[in-house]
């Protein structure tokens, strides 16, 4: 009887770091489970055979993985006389990964074209499964309040570590903690009122709603912000009209950008202090305002994390980044390094290729920030990166004007009496300012602000 089976699993298992003594802790099971009439031998995770505790080098790594499956290999034959079921569980696109790089034999002891493909939970299968979770525990849920419940679970569909039905059972448990605060708050036993209100699954949960009035709030201690408002606010248009005729507004606003700037007075540097990395952040928070980023988080990279250092590095590395970023915003600053050479073409190439993927296409903001010049040459790299980083945000040296108004701001932030300030002064003090080598822009501005 052959009992050999290869499950692919999309849903969430625990990480946990390989062990030094892998091999020999396989070898004992395989071992073991030959003693017996009939045992399953489970290894959940296979694909992380490669260790990683980042106290074991490179090569360290190889040989336990090459090893584990060495010994998996020899022995589990395959043949039909066996009284043992081996099954070898993980994530599909690393399983395959992992088959293409290890001894030719796992292959034909398991099979891909044999491999049982656990795809995820569709929507209606999520709501199902909430509805028993829910009278598992005795609560209830008023209809509204499961609709924020789904809301939060297919935006968690972003994250990298989705774990579909176990995702029901970290919101149930956030939501009974939230819904202990809410009647400890009013004075309700918690005992005598089980139902779940909107609040309970997202204390934000009208955010959709005011979404439009939260750009303003997001950009409201942005000096020169009206044009970035406006841009934002067409989006929110734009989704709310897809919503209205049933399509999918993901397909309809970009999700990636460019940020392209003059060179700084110290050619060393992009334009320093004109938000660029604010902006990135206040994107994260209208994206995952209007639902379609897991988290607010802004990953901060530069061109170097990309490129590897030598031939077949850079896939996997820039690959790293965007498990990393995914469900967030990355933000790659000095992006323009990508065109100096073969391996920052090859990472390029690579960006490409996991845009287009289904596991990242719409679900990760990529934010590029570059010199003009710089960021030219870069479209230039691969025929399609233009048309992929179509929409473009300009950010230039902030001019008087808007450095007077950013500094009586940050003055009267700090509770200090800004009235002896006259216009007259301050455009006089900042006009002979930004004509400096360096200046730093709403950098510089703070730092007198904070000085005064």
């Amino acid at each position: 009887m052959d009992c050999r089976c290869l499950f692919f699993s999309l849903a969430f298992w625990q990480r946990q770091k390989a062990r030094s003594y892998t091999t020999i802790v396989v070898a004992k099971l395989v071992a073991k489970s030959l003693s017996r009439t009939f045992e399953a031998l489970l290894l959940d995770k296979f694909q992380q055979s490669d260790l990683s505790d980042e106290s074991v080098t490179t090569t360290s790594r190889n040989l336990y993985k090459t090893a584990v499956v060495d010994t998996i290999v020899a022995e589990v034959q395959g043949t039909t006389s066996e009284d043992r079921c081996v099954l070898l569980l993980g994530y599909k696109d690393r399983m395959e990964a992992m088959f293409q790089s290890v001894n030719a034999a796992l292959g034909r002891r398991f099979p891909l074209s044999s491999a049982f493909d656990f795809q995820d939970y569709s929507s209606d299968e999520l709501r199902q499964i909430l509805n028993l979770r829910l009278a598992e525990s005795g609560f209830t849920a008023s209809e509204s309040a499961k609709e924020i419940a789904m809301r939060v679970l297919e935006q968690t569909r972003n994250h990298r570590n989705y774990g579909n039905a176990g995702e029901v059972d970290i919101l149930l448990d956030r939501a009974k903690i939230q819904q202990r605060k809410r009647l400890s708050a009013l004075a309700i036993d918690g005992k005598a009122n089980l139902q779940f209100e909107p609040g309970d699954f997202d204390p934000e949960f009208d955010r959709t709603d005011w979404v439009e009035t939260s750009i303003h709030q997001v950009f409201a201690d942005f000096v020169g912000a009206e044009a970035l408002i406006d841009k934002f606010e067409g989006y929110q248009r734009i989704v709310r009209n897809a919503e209205a005729l049933g399509i999918d507004p993901r397909s309809q606003i970009p999700f990636t950008f460019l940020f392209r700037g003059p060179p700084g007075k110290d050619p060393a540097n992009l334009v320093l202090g004109t938000g660029k990395t604010t902006t990135a952040r206040r994107i994260g928070e209208v994206f995952y305002n209007m639902g379609f980023l897991a988290t607010k988080d802004v990953v901060n990279c530069s061109a170097t994390d990309l490129i590897g250092e030598f031939v077949g590095h850079t896939g996997p590395k820039t690959q790293r980044v965007f498990q990393k970023a995914l469900g967030k915003v990355l933000f790659v600053d000095e992006a323009y390094h990508l065109s100096d050479n073969r391996f920052g073409q090859e990472a390029v190439a690579e960006m490409m290729n996991l845009l287009t993927q289904d596991k990242y296409r719409n679900k990760i903001i990529v934010i590029l920030a570059g010199y003009d010049k710089d960021i030219n040459r870069l479209l230039s790299v691969n025929p399609g990166f233009g048309s992929r980083f179509s929409e473009v945000l300009k950010f230039d040296h902030l001019p008087p004007e808007q450095c007077s108004r950013l500094l009586v701001r940050c003055l009267q932030e700090q509770k200090l009496d800004t009235s002896t300030l006259t216009d007259t002064k301050l455009l006089g003090l900042f006009q002979d300012l930004t004509i400096l080598l360096g200046w730093g822009n709403a950098r510089d501005v703070k730092t007198i602000a904070r000085s005064v």
